[in-house]
């Protein structure tokens, strides 16, 4: 969606509004300071400074080990509905202003349930966003700009994105093998990796890779990231 198909959706409810359930519902997502989160950045990346990484051989380890997904158990089934229990301060302040501002708000319930979910819906991208840097290799950016021209990549391209980052970081890759590389990518939901008759498996960019493409571009995080 365009700057300007999001300025036309805006006119239906007052911005204030929307920024402040935004707020309070990236807030209550994250129940992890960004701080613990970025914890092991060496220093972070706004426009065109690079992002460079304490350790990212412990990094590359990281992504071998969330390779191996487990099987998804069926949620259990609540016994009942609870309020939260009470905010802290700053919270509740944050609270009762977005009590006030819907309470002001001429949009039915039905447009402030729908920018709820929204709102919602776009603090865990972003959250997801956030975590996948921190993981990515500079190398994994560069399947995924390559899987973006529109052209399928071959395994025979990515081998080669592979084998070049391999022999610029010989201690990363050491212990991180191309199948570990490629599989993180794909669990992660960033690429699809199909067969194509007799040429062999291509690699597809996935929707939820342009949007992190996206991100990095929003972000200021679009200088060149080791590994």
């Amino acid at each position: 969606m365009t700057f300007e198909d999001w300025m036309k959706v805006g006119e239906l409810v007052k911005w204030p509004l929307v920024a402040l359930i935004v707020a309070v519902i990236a807030l209550l997502i994250l129940k992890k300071p960004i701080s613990a989160l970025l914890a092991r950045m060496k220093r972070a990346a706004i426009g065109d400074k690079a992002v460079d990484f304490s350790d990212s051989a412990a990094i590359a380890s990281e992504q071998q080990q969330k390779n191996q997904i487990e099987k998804p158990t069926a949620p259990e089934t609540p016994s009942g509905e609870l309020p939260p229990p009470p905010a802290p301060p700053a919270l509740a302040a944050m609270e009762k202003n977005i009590v006030d501002t819907l309470a002001a708000s001429n949009a039915s319930d039905e447009v402030k349930r729908l920018w709820l979910i929204r709102g919602m819906a776009v603090a865990k991208m972003e959250r997801a966003h956030e975590i996948t840097y921190r993981l990515i290799m500079g190398s994994q950016i560069g399947l995924l700009l390559q899987a973006n021209t529109g052209v399928p990549t071959s395994m025979e391209s990515a081998r080669a994105i592979y084998d070049d980052a391999k022999n610029n970081f010989p201690a990363i890759y050491n212990n991180f093998d191309f199948d570990g590389w490629l599989t993180w990518p794909s669990n992660t939901g960033l690429i699809n990796i199909e067969q194509h008759g007799v040429a062999g498996s291509i690699i597809t960019i996935t929707d939820i890779g342009k949007e992190f493409l996206h991100y990095l571009v929003s972000a200021g995080l679009t200088s060149t990231k080791i590994g």
